[in-house]
């Protein structure tokens, strides 16, 4: 006689925690730097509300938002894309509408 017994297993539940909201939200994902900072673009929000470049920095209460480029949809919009770093701790990455909202631009720090 075979027997089927059937184990049931309580799977651990992920835990998330949110470090910080983005206005604009988020297009992709985030990069670290050296020193342990995260950089991110978002596809909206800014004062001109074309997506912003900016940086998390932790701090003793949680993470600080430092908006370090501003969209104005005529250099650049919408980034498309993450951020890479050079071996020199320079950015860069993506967005559409470039210059007169033609082609798209590449961005730098």
């Amino acid at each position: 006689m075979l027997t089927a017994t059937l184990i049931t297993t309580i799977w651990a539940q992920p835990k998330f925690k949110i470090l910080h909201t983005v206005p604009g939200g988020l297009f992709s994902g985030l990069t670290f730097d050296a020193k342990g900072n995260l950089y991110g673009v978002t596809g909206g929000g800014g004062v001109h509300k074309h997506g912003t470049i900016f940086e998390l920095t932790p701090g003793a209460h949680g993470w600080n938002l430092n908006t370090l480029h501003t969209f104005d949809g005529y250099h650049g919009g919408t980034p498309n894309g993450g951020l890479i770093f050079d071996a020199a701790g320079n950015f860069y990455g993506t967005a559409l509408g470039g210059p007169g909202l033609q082609d798209g631009a590449l961005s730098t720090k």
